[in-house]
């Protein structure tokens, strides 16, 4: 099955550190897809990967990754997804910090202020308001079907949430997706705590964190979804730097982690925070029907916080565009680190998989059939 595929480029390294992403062109095809990696050797715990494939192939919306194939090759799980032209929302938010980082210190160089500027508006602001509005739309939609399905996510992050060329988005990463159905009975709440999710611990709701006898139910994945809401608007995370037991902290006491513009500055805040900081919240002006969104989704109190379907009808929905999810210039800094590797692609300069040796072994005789379901 492995000889179907040559790999091309390394797109990334999963958090769990024995997953390696990579893009990859089917020799029979010549089409692209993505591919992950998972070695068996290296995993604690294979729970997760068994356990995405098991959920996906049982899963169709046009809003969820697909899993195309799954097969095991000598001590490795292969897992083939569609081509995902531009990567996670995750990728995307590295390219524009890379962009600026890089451009900061030239301009640096040059004392070109007025393009330090624009930049940095850029990077801080990344997704602007009108962008998200698809983006939540389209995990909403697929977060609606899933639990209409009576299964909980778990892992809302802009790591598992993707946009392909066209703009279409995905939500993936169904390794820690679980069902209320036990033993043919639905349960209202889950007590579970979700296993080896040490790394997204931060999107977690408080309830799940909490673990009491009260649990959680489908909303826990509503309240991820405003933290990923407000990383892309804000740029980051809204505990970065905060220590386990602080963010747990603050999440059980109710605190604020809304979208940071210049209504929430006061004088206090001001005198407190970094000047350069400060100066990039007060360009931000969020929408009140934004914030008005972000606020539903964070309710500490999961019995308060909006599901799926109203949030699909608040106003902040009802008036949106057709539009891309990326902005123009999002595109022009991401393209700019594609466009060596499309002509490699082009020139055919990668004509091995010898950079992977390290991690892709020896296949054995492939099957012909590529759209098989193999586990042998």
């Amino acid at each position: 099955m492995a000889k179907n595929f040559q790999l091309v480029h390394k797109i990334c390294t999963t958090r769990c550190q024995s997953t390696n992403v990579f893009t990859a062109v089917s020799l029979t095809n010549r089409e692209y897809y993505t591919v992950k990696i998972t070695d068996l050797d290296d995993l604690t715990d294979p729970q997760v990967i068994l356990n995405e494939i098991s959920r996906t192939r049982h899963i169709r919306h046009n809003n969820i990754l697909p899993l195309l194939n799954s097969f095991v090759q000598e001590s490795q799980i292969w897992c083939i997804y569609p081509h995902i032209y531009y990567g996670s929302c995750r990728d995307i938010l590295n390219a524009i910090q890379a962009y600026y980082t890089a451009n900061s210190d030239q301009n640096l160089n040059t004392n070109n202020n007025n393009n330090i500027d624009r930049a940095d508006e850029q990077i801080r602001l990344c997704f602007n308001e009108q962008s998200i509005q698809p983006i939540v739309r389209s995990i909403l939609l697929a977060l609606d079907y899933l639990h209409s399905k009576h299964i909980i996510h778990r892992c809302v992050c802009p790591e598992n949430i993707y946009i392909n060329q066209s703009g279409h988005v995905y939500l993936g990463g169904m390794g820690y997706a679980i069902s209320l159905i036990d033993n043919g009975f639905l349960n209202k709440r889950l007590h579970e705590y979700p296993s080896k999710i040490d790394n997204y611990v931060n999107y977690l709701s408080p309830e799940i964190l909490q673990q009491n006898l009260i649990g959680y139910n489908t909303k826990s994945d509503i309240y991820s979804l405003g933290v990923t809401i407000c990383e892309l608007a804000n740029g980051i995370h809204p505990f970065i730097g905060c220590e386990k037991t602080q963010m747990l902290f603050e999440k059980l006491v109710g605190y604020d982690i809304g979208l940071w513009d210049r209504s929430i500055l006061t004088t206090e805040i001001c005198a407190s925070e970094n000047p350069k900081v400060i100066a990039q919240i007060q360009r931000r002006c969020f929408s009140e029907k934004f914030r008005n969104f972000v606020d539903l989704c964070v309710v500490k109190n999961h019995e308060f916080r909006a599901n799926c379907h109203q949030l699909l009808h608040h106003t902040y929905m009802k008036k949106m565009k057709l539009q891309s999810c990326l902005s123009t210039f999002q595109i022009s800094i991401i393209s700019e680190g594609l466009v060596e590797l499309q002509k490699k692609i082009k020139n055919k300069t990668i004509q091995n998989q010898s950079d992977f040796s390290q991690i892709v072994q020896k296949p054995t005789t492939p099957s012909k059939n590529i759209n098989s379901w193999n586990f042998d």
